[in-house]
């Protein structure tokens, strides 16, 4: 947040003398260069901050702030936060300003006149701020525009909205080992303006560069085989060692999380990561399988570095987005055997014993839960087989999800086309440069 009056404060004591303080006004010119002084020295720093200016203190017009934004920070905003109130909540912001001054009663005149010019001056002066970069910035997207209401709503409302509409949203690319995305994807995020995460190249760099996260990593490490498929080519940032299966998951979450924070530019509000959900790489079918499991990895993005918006597989063969009912197995439990309790007749007992006091009935509203009984619910089988990655995707985004197939047919023309074997399994004519071609213009028609 950038202190208007804590850089004017500073100039001010930089102006005084030990026999006469300085009185004036401190010049503008002066608070701009001092602003500009500030963000020269992050940038030196290697710091990468979202300065955040609540309207323009100090400059008396929109046009004035926006040259001071065009001129001597060179760097239009990213984002102009607009908070409004639509027309049937005008009667809320008499009541908000009396609330600001701590006035219970009704307005004074001259609180009123404050009111009025404050009004007018946010009409003159604020308002205008959004049309002097409609055609430059907002029309081609280089600054996004939020629109906030908060006729009705909370300080945590707006604070919750703006960090759901900040944080970043995340596409995971998965994929075959064969199927060559890494320059592919570097240069769809340089056209669309995303940033491209490659997990196991993110931890190869600070391994290699022994680093305290590489450090970190070595000690979690616990190697597993890994199954490439038919990759044949070189494997040119080493995955087979560096993959994310083979260290701890939180701590490749972390280094991801803060990778981002350090690097992310304002406008890329889209993450695309590839080289997470890599589980079904793991040779055979061991148990490490289902420890590392989709479903786990992919709240723990949610969670930690922002909502997953899209899953894009580049493969040979379909995986199916749903699990059908013949496929499920259900728990059979067998029927609880009922256990006859004889009651003794009324009055008989032991010899010197009284009969027991009948209990006096439960008072309303004292029912006992039902014991919980484990056949009552229905459980399904175990079968060792973890659901994949589009039908976690579609179970967990409900019903606004969408699932689509593109075929490298589709993407690259009949030179491109994949077949049936007689095994059952997929074969393919498609050489290196029809599966480049395959590859970049099916991302392209994603994006």
């Amino acid at each position: 947040m950038i202190d208007h009056k804590e850089h004017e404060a500073a100039i001010r004591t930089s102006l005084s003398t030990p026999d006469a303080p300085f009185e004036g006004e401190v010049p503008l010119v002066k608070i701009e260069d001092s602003i500009v002084a500030q963000i020269q020295r992050d940038k030196k720093a290697g710091k990468r901050v979202l300065y955040v200016f609540d309207s323009f203190p100090g400059h008396k017009t929109a046009a004035d702030f926006a040259r001071f934004t065009r001129e001597k920070i060179r760097c239009p905003a990213d984002f102009i936060v607009s908070c409004q109130i639509n027309q049937d909540g005008q009667g809320t912001l008499p009541q908000r300003f009396k609330k600001k001054l701590e006035v219970e009663a009704d307005l004074s005149e001259e609180q009123q006149d404050q009111y009025r010019n404050m009004m007018n001056e946010y009409q003159a002066n604020v308002e205008p701020y959004i049309s002097q970069f409609s055609e430059t910035t907002i029309e081609t997207g280089r600054t996004r525009l939020v629109l906030i209401d908060t006729t009705a709503s909370s300080e945590e409302y707006v604070a919750n909205t703006l960090k759901d509409f900040l944080a970043p949203k995340v596409i995971l690319l998965n994929h075959e080992k064969r199927v060559p995305v890494d320059v592919v994807a570097a240069n769809i995020a340089i056209k669309f303006n995303f940033m491209y995460i490659s997990v196991y190249q993110c931890i190869k760099n600070h391994i290699e560069n022994n680093t305290a996260w590489g450090k970190k990593l070595l000690l979690t490490k616990k190697s597993k085989p890994l199954s490439l498929g038919a990759f044949e080519g070189k494997d040119e940032f080493n995955e087979e060692e560096y993959s994310a299966v083979h260290y701890d998951l939180d701590l490749v979450i972390g280094l991801i999380k803060e990778t981002i924070g350090k690097e992310r530019r304002p406008y890329q509000t889209i993450i695309m990561i590839e080289g997470f959900c890599n589980a079904g790489r793991l040779a055979g079918d061991s148990d490490e399988k289902l420890e590392l499991r989709f479903m786990d990895e992919l709240f723990m993005i949610e969670k930690h570095i922002g909502e997953v918006q899209a899953v894009v597989g580049l493969q040979f063969e379909k995986e199916k987005e749903y699990i059908e009912d013949n496929e499920i197995e259900y728990e059979v439990f067998p029927e609880p055997q009922i256990v006859e309790v004889k009651k003794k007749p009324a009055g008989e007992g032991e010899e010197g014993e009284e009969p027991p006091a009948e209990e006096p009935p439960a008072e309303e509203g004292e029912k006992k839960a039902p014991a919980f009984r484990v056949e009552d619910w229905k459980w399904t089988v175990t079968d060792r087989r973890p659901k994949n990655l589009p039908q976690l995707f579609m179970q967990s985004k409900g019903i606004g999800a969408r699932h689509e197939v593109r075929t490298a047919t589709a993407s690259v023309g009949p030179a491109g086309e994949l077949g049936s074997s007689p095994g059952g399994g997929a074969s393919s004519n498609i050489n290196s440069s029809t599966l480049h071609e395959a590859v970049s213009r099916s991302m392209e028609d994603f994006c």
